[in-house]
């Protein structure tokens, strides 16, 4: 093999082979179909190189060309194999504007009516399972409350109260984050443990600390 062929007929195949294993690397940790277009169209333009590659090998010095040489040779290198990059240009770029927008929200919160008071509370005793955390407490005037919230993702429990309050935030109340990224990495897809429907609710407990959960629900139990 001449460093000719090497270059005009082996080398443009590894483009798209190395863009499959990094697209490949960001979908172990993001099931977004936009990415699975994208390798997926990669996938042809390699098909499409390797063909254009070995018709280019086999018979470059060749001048009896069996008569579908010249149909094949051109469908792959003028049509498959740049429709190829391109579909898998915009499949990556409509992910990365997606990736973009989930996190570059401003966060804001806005304070709910949750029905119970989270203000000069006992230390909340927490419980989860599969899909479900409930937070007990006693209230101010010393009233049992249970909290059950649903279908939760994922939750947090600072020790220290906020010190940070976003705009429409209580510091002894319950709130609803807005362009949150920790509730854009639980987009549905992204991992197990996502679900549609998820919203960032945190309760700050003025006296103890702060509970964030994702969860679709949530709702005091009698």
């Amino acid at each position: 093999m001449h460093l000719d062929d090497f270059v005009h007929r082996v080398l443009p195949t590894i483009g798209p082979l190395a863009l499959i294993f990094a697209v490949a690397r960001l979908r172990r940790s993001s099931h977004s179909a936009t990415l699975l277009v994208c390798g997926l169209s990669l996938a042809v333009t390699l098909a499409a190189s390797l063909v254009s590659a070995w018709l280019g090998l086999r018979f470059d010095e060749s001048h009896d060309l069996p008569d579908w040489y010249g149909p094949l040779y051109w469908w792959s290198t003028q049509w498959v194999a740049p429709l190829g990059y391109a579909v898998a240009g915009l499949s990556l770029l409509a992910y990365s504007m997606r990736e973009a927008l989930l996190r570059g929200g401003v966060m804001r919160a806005s304070t709910l009516d949750a029905g119970f008071s989270v203000a000069d509370t006992s230390h909340p005793t927490l419980a989860s399972g599969e899909g479900w955390l409930t937070a007990s407490f006693s209230s101010s005037s010393s009233q049992p409350v249970l909290v059950e919230f649903s279908k939760v993702a994922a939750f947090h429990w600072h020790e220290s109260p906020s010190d940070r309050l976003l705009e429409g935030e209580r510091y002894d109340g319950v709130s609803e984050i807005f362009g949150s990224q920790w509730l854009a990495q639980h987009s549905p897809g992204r991992t197990m443990n996502s679900v549609a429907g998820l919203r960032h609710i945190r309760l700050n407990f003025n006296e103890c600390g702060c509970l964030e959960v994702l969860c679709t629900a949530f709702a005091r139990r009698e």
